[in-house]
């Protein structure tokens, strides 16, 4: 397809494929067990993942067009990503932005109230992990809100954590990396990477598979909490501690500056656990509970004041990156990619295809006059060809995700008309 064909996959699946096959239907992740009751339900370790360790949908990183030049000589073509915390192409631009959301927020409501935040965990008590359901983690997270509240906790973020790393495996990988691995963070880090199972393997005399095998379903959850200077106790339900680190030789309960909490927050989102497969039923990793639930920046701090936290946090977020990020004025997080030469005035040349759809009589002519008047014979037949070819796809049964013209179930287009890439979230 010209130019843009370089940027399609070898085994890119078709439209077709994907319209017709039960599996692929599957494995884009938009299919849940119909039967899944959060009362009934006895959860495993095979009911949560973890960032970047589920399926990527088939979507995914596969090229299609987007927009028609106005004059009808050509298309934008744009690979975009599916943003999904679980897939292993985007999980690090939704751990991103996720940490650039509950940062921004954080220090937001301590620049409002003056405090600053302490680190805690919520765990179960290990006789309550026993056939376990969702409506036994659903009151768990509630029984935590209601106890930090009475110890007079006004504020917080609570991130949910499904798995801990057995304990032999964390010797294991304290052999591997041959020294002491002090923080949890350093262990998931350690494990995530490729071909350490088969370490694992090595030195326990184990068959573990995958990751999986090598954590215990341990549903716990951790906080950042307001005011931090605020003491906390657990009861005989839910073991609460507050956590504290070493500086310079002393105990420090509080996360003091931007950087603390945007570092804190990675090592908790980074391995945050994700409930699949729950169908309608859901439990969120990420939360805020108390003052901070419903808690608002832009309603208590004035623009620039909330542009100096966005732009304090997202300086951190870029250090060390080689392409870095940049956020826009809603504050979605964005890479600054080469948008692969299209110039800003060129793209305002390009209009979404959408608008070509016309919901009427009057709409429809106008698009039949367009196509029309497009000079050269050749781009007006392959214009003509893009748009039946979306109506049939806007027309189909197939899931609304995947209703895009990708490229790879077209024909060539004729010489005359160009195709310009560009490339749209994660890399």
């Amino acid at each position: 397809m010209g130019q843009a064909m370089l940027l399609i996959p070898k085994d890119c699946p078709t439209y077709e494929n994907r319209a017709n096959s039960e599996e692929a239907y599957r494995n884009t992740g938009l299919f849940y067990d119909d039967g899944f009751e959060p009362k009934i339900t006895i959860l495993n370790r095979g009911n949560f993942a973890i960032p970047g360790k589920g399926q990527q949908p088939d979507y995914c990183h596969t090229p299609f067009i987007s927009h028609l030049k106005g004059d009808g000589t050509g298309a934008r073509e744009i690979i975009i990503s599916c943003k999904l915390s679980r897939c292993p192409s985007c999980y690090r631009l939704w751990i991103d932005q996720k940490v650039f959301d509950y940062a921004v927020k954080v220090e937001a409501y301590a620049q409002l109230t003056g405090s600053r935040p302490a680190r805690g965990v919520s765990s179960l008590h290990p006789d309550d992990i026993v056939d376990i359901t969702l409506q036994d983690i659903r009151n768990f997270h509630r029984n935590t809100n209601d106890r930090v509240k009475r110890c007079d906790v006004d504020a917080g973020v609570k991130v949910f954590h499904a798995f801990r790393i057995k304990k032999a495996v964390q010797d294991a990988l304290r052999t591997i990396l041959g020294g002491e691995i002090n923080s949890s963070g350093a262990f998931w880090d350690a494990l995530s990477i490729p071909g350490r199972v088969d370490e694992i393997n090595d030195i326990l005399g184990t068959d573990y598979v995958n990751w999986r095998d090598c954590v215990n379903l341990s549903p716990h959850i951790h906080m950042l909490l307001f005011p931090g200077d605020q003491k906390f106790t657990g009861d005989k339900k839910i073991m609460l501690k507050k956590l504290s680190s070493k500086i310079n030789g002393k105990k420090v309960w509080t996360l003091d500056d931007e950087r603390d909490v945007v570092k804190h927050l990675r090592y908790l989102i980074g391995h945050c656990g994700i409930l699949v497969n729950s169908g309608k039923f859901r439990n969120e990793p990420l939360n805020s509970f108390g003052d901070m639930w419903q808690f608002k920046p832009e309603e208590h701090l004035t623009e620039k004041e909330l542009d100096d936290i966005r732009c304090s946090i997202l300086s951190v977020l870029n250090e060390g990156r080689s392409t870095t990020l940049l956020y826009t004025p809603e504050g979605n997080l964005l890479f600054d990619h080469d948008d692969s030469d299209i110039e800003d005035e060129e793209i305002d040349n390009y209009i979404p295809l959408r608008e070509y759809i016309a919901y009427g009589d009057v709409q429809q002519e106008s698009v039949d006059a367009w196509v029309s008047s497009i000079t050269d014979p050749d781009c007006m037949y392959y214009v003509e060809y893009l748009l039946e070819r979306y109506r049939d796809i806007l027309d189909s049964d197939i899931p609304s995700k995947m209703k895009r013209l990708y490229s790879a179930d077209l024909r060539d287009p004729p010489d005359s008309f160009k195709i310009k890439a560009s490339f749209v979230g994660d890399r």
